[in-house]
């Protein structure tokens, strides 16, 4: 009789599970709405799925909308079929692997991050995430190696702002740190490999010449600058020209002085108002020199004909 207990129990149990109702397939089907946008594209897929129901890409979208929905196993059900009907891509296991991991289901969404980088083994974010999936079951050190094959390429998987679990992993840094050497000689490849015709690579590693940008003004000699100065506008106020100074002892009839040299004005000929600043009265103490260029700075004043008697307050003027 004990050696027919185990026989009578296993024919209880499927006659249990013959008599209990079986999941109803195609739940969400039930929940659609056109007006959603998210919906509608459901809809969409299946319209072109009646005319091509064993095509595996389409199921692959379609279990990614139902997914969406929160209907997980109607979408593990339409993943697994597009990954039987095309054995050539890893998506279709890479997205129930996600499911698995929005359910908390840890080690069955590891099983298949492992059956997509099998399938693909250049699946950079498969292996990011059986890597993740490691770690939430307390695998460190298989988490940390398909951590570092994940970062082949570059490092945007652990890049938050594309990768939503890179926030809730803690090997980032441990990771980051043990890849550099590889990750830095990867990166001077391309400027220290010695081709023999590099020409003939130049594309893939670097980009290729652009077009020469037409030569404008510098603002300074020997200054290279990308900013284009616009010619200044012409002036549409009174022009503005230097008198010549009258010579001293002569008269308003008197011809000026020519001279060879510069010139300049020593400021005593107009007399101070009350509106002057500090900056006037330097401007009239430090004259520009007129050169013929137009450019100069300040001569030294002459040196005084007749002794400076102070004034009442003690200028020079």
């Amino acid at each position: 009789m004990s050696q027919r207990n185990p026989f009578l129990a296993a024919i209880t149990l499927a006659a249990l599970a013959a008599a209990s109702p079986a999941p109803a397939k195609d739940l969400y089907k039930h929940f659609l709405d056109p007006g959603l946008p998210h919906h509608k594209a459901i809809l969409q897929t299946l319209t072109a799925l009646s005319a091509d129901p064993k095509d595996a890409t389409l199921l692959n979208d379609l279990g990614c909308l139902v997914a969406w929905d929160g209907f997980w196993r109607d979408a593990l059900r339409i993943l697994d079929e597009a990954a039987d009907l095309d054995r050539t891509t890893s998506r279709p296991l890479y997205n129930a692997g996600l499911v698995y991991i929005w359910k908390g289901e840890y080690a069955s969404a590891k099983g298949m991050f492992e059956k997509a980088r099998k399938r693909e083994p250049g699946n950079w974010a498969a292996w990011w995430m059986l890597g993740f999936a490691q770690e939430q079951l307390g695998n460190t050190e298989a988490a940390v190696e398909a951590y570092k094959v994940s970062l082949r390429v570059d490092t945007s998987l652990f890049d938050a702002a594309k990768n939503p679990y890179a926030a809730s992993t803690r090997l980032k840094s441990r990771v980051l740190l043990e890849t550099y050497d590889k990750r830095r000689a990867r990166a001077m490849m391309p400027e220290t490999e010695q081709f023999a015709s590099k020409e003939r690579y130049a594309e893939l590693f670097q980009r290729g010449p652009s077009a020469p940008k037409p030569a404008a003004a510098q603002p300074y000699p020997g200054v290279e600058s990308d900013v284009v100065l616009e010619p200044p506008p012409p002036p549409s106020g009174p022009v503005i020209t230097r008198v010549a100074p009258q010579p001293q002892g002569g008269s308003a009839s008197a011809p000026a002085a020519t001279s060879s040299g510069p010139t300049w004005n020593s400021g005593r000929d107009a007399a101070p108002s009350k509106n002057d600043g500090p900056r006037a009265e330097g401007a009239r103490r430090f004259p520009v020199v007129d050169t013929p260029s137009g450019k100069g700075l300040p001569p030294p004043p002459p040196a005084p004909t007749k002794p400076i008697v102070p004034g009442p307050g003690g200028g020079g003027d």
